[in-house]
């Protein structure tokens, strides 16, 4: 009797980890996942203008066009897939075509040394690829509106796959 008891509080005690787990991310979470700790707003120009809405979503979609911008963002515009159409609002509908904006900022685009200052902050080392036009993609990094422009945008892109 006395070892049925314990094999059941073992079981019990195991199950109670497993479904806990996902609960208590591990330290290198975030990393995996593209996600970043810290202000989610940092390299970015004028973070003042921005209002976090998510502080690390990820989403999926088709680039369908690209410019550059005076701050020296990459600005990527994303057709995403149907299940992400909720994080387009009337401006994304009305300015862009229904694309979600993306930007990779300096601190996170090839080229700079990490650690160095760039234009308006400091190389991540990330080195993030410039998607192309066609190509589908999936982004991480910071879900936010624009108060200057009114759409929603992911900026900065943290992680492109």
């Amino acid at each position: 009797m006395r070892s049925r008891t314990r094999r059941r509080v073992s079981i019990t005690a195991v199950m109670g980890i497993a479904l806990a787990a996902p609960l208590v991310a591990p330290a290198g979470a975030d990393a995996a996942s593209g996600c970043r700790s810290g202000n989610p707003l940092t390299n970015v120009w004028s973070p003042g203008r921005l209002k976090v809405l998510s502080n690390c979503k990820t989403v999926s979609g088709t680039v369908v066009a690209s410019d550059v911008q005076a701050d020296g963002d990459g600005h990527y515009y994303l057709r995403v897939y149907k299940q992400y159409a909720g994080l387009l609002n009337t401006a994304n509908k009305a300015v862009h075509g229904g694309t979600l904006i993306l930007e990779i900022v300096p601190a996170d685009q090839p080229g700079c040394v990490k650690g160095h200052k760039v234009k308006d902050g400091v190389c991540t080392g990330a080195h993030l690829a410039k998607p192309k036009i066609g190509q589908h993609v999936t982004v991480t990094g910071p879900y936010v509106w624009d108060s200057y422009h009114k759409w929603n945008e992911i900026h900065p892109v943290w992680a492109i796959h």
